[in-house]
């Protein structure tokens, strides 16, 4: 993981197929990781495996916003409370049995997301598109979700 986040520190942005190994904690690393993140231009991961990874407040905002990658990511049990995945390009990733509570999920777009079981309370999904995303049994209490579009099947 520190290799990750050494080539983060020298500006590379585009990364291919990461796959952790389950529970990989980076609570340790968020602060640097967001400082990073915040001086240099968005974030784009093609094939992104992060199985339940413990990331709280990582600031994924604007993730794939440039790019829509090929394959959806991956962050199944994960721990992802207040994160920050505003104007992120999430299409098909697949959140189930996450932590989402009081995440910024602001302008993202969640088409086909998976959240089946997941903790989305307090979270902040405002002008989202939550077209064709899957909220089976997920805990979505006090959510905001003003202003988002949703086409659920």
């Amino acid at each position: 993981m520190r290799d990750f986040v050494k080539k983060l520190a020298d500006g590379e942005r585009f990364f291919l197929e990461i796959d952790l190994p389950e529970g990989t904690d980076l609570t340790e690393l968020v602060p640097l990781i967001n400082e990073i993140l915040e001086k240099g231009d968005p974030l784009t991961i093609d094939r992104g495996t992060f199985p339940g990874l413990k990331a709280e407040k990582i600031n994924f905002s604007k993730l794939n916003y440039a790019w829509e990658p090929s394959y959806p990511l991956c962050f199944v049990k994960s721990n992802l409370k207040e994160a920050n995945f505003s104007g992120a390009n999430l299409k098909g990733a697949d959140f189930s049995k996450s932590n989402l509570s009081f995440a910024k999920l602001k302008e993202a777009d969640m088409e086909g997301a998976d959240f089946q079981d997941s903790d989305l309370s307090s979270a902040y999904m405002k002008k989202s598109n939550l077209s064709n995303a899957d909220f089976s049994n997920a805990f979505m209490e006090r959510a905001d979700l003003r202003e988002s579009r949703a086409h659920l099947t």
